[in-house]
């Protein structure tokens, strides 16, 4: 039997989800619950330096923001943001 993953959100996701354009919503809300049986997608890209340990899915411009904890097997969805400089600032307030 596979392992599936506990999926937790972020409060606010269910509104970052509302500004994705409707175009790529379910491509977005698709990859998120696909994290479930699988945390470390293909194109998955774990942040570096002091981000390291959060994880980002791209999508059409869009990032999706989230950590895994292996142990407890649970994925933690902290964001859903479009692409632009101040996508990664205040990451660490959802932490």
């Amino acid at each position: 039997m596979e392992n599936v993953y506990q999926l937790k959100w972020k409060r606010n996701i269910r509104t970052q989800l509302r500004s994705v354009p409707e175009r790529i919503r379910e491509e977005t809300v698709q990859a998120i619950l696909n994290l479930r049986n699988e945390p470390f997608p293909p194109d998955a890209e774990e942040l570096r330096d002091h981000y390291k340990g959060i994880w980002k899915i791209k999508i059409d411009g869009w990032r999706i923001l989230y950590q895994v904890d292996e142990i407890a097997m649970t994925v933690t969805v902290l964001a859903v943001k479009r692409r632009d400089p101040n996508t990664y600032l205040k990451l660490f307030s959802l932490l």
